[in-house]
């Protein structure tokens, strides 16, 4: 049997050594990110069956011809905005889609969405402020704007897909939102030095 103080040192190490994590809910499932647009789906179907190699140059001929949608949107059950966007991203963590810093800011233990609309662009300045978003130096564009919330509703009467973690979940309308410390997840000891 263990001792009362020693089983509540052990308790107390696990759990430094733990941390919660908010999950995304839409209506079919939950997620780390969800983008409500499919441009990675639009990126896939140019792809193929194409090698990784390819991704950079089918993102940005998908970059260059993907539509701007018109979508109507509402944070936290605020009067809702209506803006054409190339997407609007709803991000639990900071990096996504193969390194892509779409929210920088993003922290999934604080309960939040990171909101980022990226606003409609011509193809010049989706070819420039494309690379940008890798560093997550995009955010210094006036064509993406972040929002931080609990929840967000989309509507559009476009036909604007809903993308969940690079997966095909249906069409907008839709409601998203975030399950603060839903999952607790075990991280490193903290190193001596």
């Amino acid at each position: 049997m263990v001792e009362r103080g020693v089983a509540e040192e052990l308790k107390a190490y696990l759990e430094r050594l733990s941390a919660p994590t908010g999950l995304i809910q839409a209506s079919s499932g939950s997620r780390q990110s969800i983008m409500a647009s499919a441009l990675s789906q639009f990126v896939r179907s140019r792809m193929a069956h194409e090698s990784v190699k390819k991704l950079c140059l089918a993102t940005l001929a998908a970059a260059w011809t993907y539509p701007n949608r018109t979508m109507t949107v509402s944070v936290d059950g605020a009067p809702p905005i209506t803006g054409k966007f190339i997407a609007v991203v709803c991000a639990n963590g900071n990096s996504m889609a193969g390194g892509m810093h779409l929210a920088p800011e993003a922290k999934i233990e604080d309960g939040l969405l990171d909101i980022l609309f990226m606003h409609e662009q011509t193809r010049s300045e989706r070819l420039r402020n494309f690379p940008k978003i890798y560093s997550g130096s995009h955010l210094g564009s006036p064509k993406f704007s972040c929002s931080r919330g609990r929840s967000i509703s989309l509507t559009s009467e476009e036909n604007v897909a809903l993308e969940a973690d690079g997966e095909l979940l249906g069409r907008l309308p839709c409601r998203i939102e975030v399950l603060p410390s839903a999952l607790q997840v075990r991280v490193r000891p903290p190193e001596k030095g």
